[in-house]
């Protein structure tokens, strides 16, 4: 076996460890050609790690479509949603985008909806702020600040973001190790962004 597959192996089953939803789990953006750690020509940056990024988007107006988003802790940044498959959790992204409709919300929250941070380039530390760029169908780039922390902002500390018919709030992220590409966590795995 060569030391790349050996490698891969070792980062699809940490990525079972960290991604785990209730015991079961997928390594969706790890083992398809557009999560992998070698996508993005990350190959040479030697990062991976997963992390994910949670809100509430409410819509006052016409119905309109979340298509991406970007990020610089991230190498790829994907939308992605948990569905269950006969009793198993998957993850997957929406190549179709996240319709957020008229006069209506939508909540990305662990299990469900997220955008998912794919070969972090550095650890999501707790109290660490990191700017994420949403792109719109209508409503075009949105770039919003989103606070690492260990549970969904409350009270005070909800942030409110307002983009045309849009408004943004609760964003927020768990801390994520950044892994070395051989799978070694760089720092203790604290995370998991589907649980």
């Amino acid at each position: 076996m060569s030391r790349i597959t050996r490698r891969m192996l070792a980062l699809v089953a940490l990525a079972i460890g960290l991604i785990g939803f209730s015991g079961i789990a997928t390594a969706h953006e790890m083992a398809t050609p557009e999560g992998s750690p070698m996508a993005g020509g990350m190959a040479g940056h030697g990062m991976g790690g997963t992390g994910a990024a949670y809100m509430v988007i409410t819509n006052d107006g016409e119905a309109d479509t979340l298509v991406a988003a970007a990020a610089d802790v991230a190498h790829v940044v994907e939308i992605h949603e948990i569905v269950d498959n006969n009793g198993v959790m998957e993850m997957k992204p929406l190549e179709q985008g996240l319709e957020i409709p008229a006069s209506g919300s939508v909540t990305l929250a662990p299990g469900g909806y997220h955008v998912m941070l794919i070969g972090l380039t550095g650890d999501l530390t707790e109290g660490m702020t990191f700017d994420l760029t949403l792109t719109f169908e209508k409503a075009g780039d949105v770039i919003i600040p989103v606070t690492v922390q260990r549970a969904a902002p409350e009270g005070d500390a909800i942030v409110s973001i307002e983009a045309g018919d849009l408004t943004i709030t609760g964003v927020w992220s768990r801390p994520a190790p950044a892994l070395l590409m051989d799978g070694t966590p760089e720092a203790s795995p604290e995370a998991s962004p589907t649980m």
